[in-house]
């Protein structure tokens, strides 16, 4: 069947796009130097964080002492009110509130109080003394700063993966990650009752594959870009992390054409007549997942930078004449993702990643044109494999 732009928009690339609280947080972390006003920029057009945040502040024995909200933020520390800001708008889009982490605590509390009146005999009401403010205060139910870190699982392990590997520009891979993020709540919508693959029907797991594969994409990127300058090269991490996501979308728009092309790229519908990816989504779809991806770049201001390069990774010899700073950038991209599924085939054999058979790598017109010489190529694939086992990937 081929997609409908209009349906697409409205089941895939509308939910997928952050809220502009969070478009404004990912912006300003990804171009470094974040500060505490910036965030209290944000908190003061969000009543309820900025309510918790206060309590919270109050609550660690701060008293009144502390009132101005980017005191607050420095209290606390900018990451914890970041992940604060970003898990709770993520809560809002995907969560019913019955399973918001609120209600969660409130559920919780209210069955320790039943608990504990139960082995208790009721107290005499008679001349209560109303509560104070501060007492209604102590009582309130509110998260922890901790709390909506559950929403952001792949945006914290990106992050640390590129901290880890010394990436220099850790908030992009962070913003990456928040779209893993928004794409795991995305599929758990789905129905997959129909799908017969085992390889996708869980979406978890399947999404995880993807985000997996795109961080060992983006060390290998990383390790390239040490040895050769192109331009952009500060998005290379980013980009091969996000190169795939489209697929994600794809799954999310039609599940069973998805599976349907899934089949035949993996050779599981038939080994002898498999295709190419973007081949088998194309027939599915008149769109592959570079497209996909590229059309959920575009239209966030974080990451327009790289929606190009998203969109050509597949076919980067359409670049090379017509803009080739950013043939250069798909041809890491072909290059680095090229030595990650190459290096996966043969790493449960235990073979040490020097003599794993990268001829189709190496005699490649992309690897040709990084000018990449023996010596470099193999410290590449060293560093790589190294930061493999660092990171635990």
């Amino acid at each position: 069947m081929a997609l409908d732009l209009v349906s697409f928009y409205e089941r895939c690339l509308l939910p997928m796009t952050p809220h502009a609280a969070v478009t404004r947080i990912l912006q300003v972390v990804m171009a470094g130097g974040e500060t505490n006003d910036d965030f209290s920029q944000i908190l003061a057009h969000d009543a309820e964080l900025q309510h918790w945040v206060r309590l919270t502040v109050h609550r660690l024995g701060f008293g009144r002492r502390i009132d101005k909200i980017n005191e607050m933020v420095t209290l606390l520390g900018q990451n914890r009110v970041r992940d604060l800001i970003i898990g709770r708008h993520i809560e809002r889009t995907f969560v019913p509130e019955p399973e918001s982490v609120l209600a969660q605590l409130k559920a919780r509390m209210e069955k320790e109080q039943r608990d504990r009146a139960n082995k208790k005999p009721p107290a005499n009401s008679e001349g209560a003394t109303p509560l104070s403010a501060e007492e209604r205060e102590a009582l309130e139910v509110i998260p922890t700063m901790v709390d909506f870190e559950r929403y952001l699982v792949h945006a914290k392990k990106a992050e640390q993966v590129a901290i880890a590997i010394r990436n220099s520009y850790p908030g992009q891979a962070f913003a990456a990650g928040v779209l893993f993020d928004h794409a795991r709540f995305l599929l758990k919508t789905l129905d997959t009752k129909e799908i017969a693959s085992k390889a996708i029907q869980k979406t978890d797991a399947y999404i995880e594959k993807i985000f997996e594969s795109g961080l060992r994409s983006g060390i290998a990127g990383n390790e390239i870009i040490q040895k050769i300058s192109i331009p952009r090269q500060k998005t290379v991490y980013a980009t091969a992390l996000l190169r795939n996501i489209g697929k994600c979308l794809l799954f999310a728009y039609d599940p069973l054409a998805f599976e349907k092309s899934f089949l035949a790229s993996t050779g599981e519908e038939n080994p002898k007549k498999k295709k190419d990816s973007s081949e088998a989504e194309q027939i599915s779809f008149e769109l592959d997942h570079a497209q996909a991806g590229a059309l959920l770049m575009g239209r966030l201001p974080f990451l327009s930078e790289i929606e190009r390069s998203v969109d050509f990774h597949h076919n980067p010899k359409l670049l090379r004449y017509s803009n080739p700073g950013l043939y250069a950038m798909a041809c890491v991209l072909r290059v680095s993702g090229a030595l990650e599924r190459t290096y996966q085939a043969y790493r449960s054999q235990d073979v040490d990643i020097d003599r794993i058979p990268d001829g189709r790598i190496t005699g490649s017109e992309e690897f040709a044109f990084l000018k990449l010489n023996a010596a470099d190529w193999s410290e590449i694939k060293g560093n790589y494999a190294l930061n493999l086992m660092k990171t635990g990937l």
